[in-house]
């Protein structure tokens, strides 16, 4: 396992849904886990085609971030990330 919430909540213009672009004006999580394993997979591999999803903020206040070879987790009571910048694709 590489990560669970309890809740994702995904907000976007009926614009972006409609013509299937890659555009989340939020995306919010509750009981945010994410975990690094001990050993991490090589990443997937993409093609040029592929769009980057771009999503303008992230919040997931409470997240806990767990290392796969400690036996601490880290949490994260306040996370609040904004990126105005739209990404090209």
């Amino acid at each position: 396992m590489m990560g669970k919430a309890k809740r994702i909540l995904i907000q976007s213009t009926w614009a972006a849904v409609l013509s299937l672009r890659k555009e989340v004006k939020l995306l919010k999580s509750d009981g945010l886990v994410a975990r690094i394993p001990k050993d991490v997979p090589e990443p997937a591999p993409t093609t040029s085609k592929q769009a980057p999803i771009a999503i303008e903020e992230l919040i997931a206040d409470g997240a806990v971030l767990e290392m796969g070879h400690l036996p601490v987790g880290f949490e994260i009571k306040k996370l609040k990330i904004r990126m105005p910048a739209k990404i090209d694709g």
